[in-house]
C-alpha cells in the first residue's frame, strides 16, 4: 500500500506479527480504523514460512495453543474459516488434550488471513513514536509521520523502547525496569537482552 504523507488513524499497531494482527482483526470487528506497521516485508513476525525450490516449511512458531475460552472460541472460528487447523493434542503418551493448532497450509497462513481488510503498511521503518498532547505521533523512515488517538506496540521490547527513546517518551523508572528485564530468545538458542 502506498504511504501518504501524514495520516491519522484511530488505532495504531506496530508489528504486524501474531499478537499485531489478532489485536488490528478484534479492533477492527468493533468498527474502529486500524492501521498496522511492519518493518518486514510481509505480515506473520515470528510464524513464518519459508520456501526453498518446491519446498515450503515452518521456522518460528510451529503450533499455537489456546487456553482461555475466548481465545480457543476464536481458534474453531478460524478454523471453521480454513485459516487453521488441528495439529494434535500432545506430543507424548501423557498428552494434556490441549489442541495444537497450525496455519493452514502453513503457519503464515493465519496472520495473513487476519490481514484481510486491514491497512497494513509494510517495509515501513519506524524512527521514532511520541506523545503529542492526547495523539501520538510515529515519524517514518521516508519522512512521513502517521498521528493516532491509540497505540499498541507489539514489536519486541528492545525495538520498542528505542523508538520510544527516540522519541523522548517519559515513562515511569519502574515500568521501564520491568520492560528491560524482558529477554528475548532467538529460534538459534541465542540470548537477545533488552539491555
Amino acid at each position: 500500500m502506498e504511504k501518504s504523507p501524514n495520516q491519522f488513524t484511530d488505532f495504531l499497531i506496530i508489528g504486524a506479527g501474531m499478537s499485531g494482527m489478532a489485536a488490528a482483526s478484534e479492533l477492527s470487528r468493533v468498527g474502529l480504523r486500524v492501521l498496522v506497521v511492519d518493518k518486514g516485508r510481509g505480515v506473520g513476525g515470528r510464524m513464518a514460512s519459508r520456501r526453498i525450490g518446491e519446498a515450503v516449511f515452518d521456522h518460528g512458531a510451529q503450533f499455537i495453543t489456546a487456553r482461555s475460552d475466548r481465545f480457543s472460541h476464536r481458534m474453531q472460528e478460524w478454523c471453521a474459516q480454513g485459516a487453521v487447523r488441528e495439529w494434535c493434542r500432545g506430543f507424548s503418551a501423557a498428552a494434556n488434550g490441549h489442541p495444537r493448532w497450525r496455519g493452514n497450509p502453513n503457519m503464515t497462513a493465519l496472520p495473513k488471513y487476519l490481514a484481510k481488510g486491514i491497512e497494513v503498511l509494510l517495509k515501513t521503518k519506524i524512527i521514532s513514536i511520541s506523545l503529542k498532547g492526547s495523539h501520538w505521533s510515529v515519524a517514518l523512515e521516508d519522512g512521513a509521520s502517521i498521528s493516532s488517538a491509540s497505540l499498541l506496540l507489539t514489536a519486541p521490547v528492545p525495538r520498542s523502547l528505542a523508538m520510544l527513546d527516540a522519541g523522548n517518551f517519559e515513562m515511569s523508572s519502574d515500568v521501564r525496569s520491568r520492560l528491560e528485564a524482558i529477554h528475548h530468545f532467538s529460534a538459534c538458542s541465542s540470548v537477545v537482552s533488552s539491555r
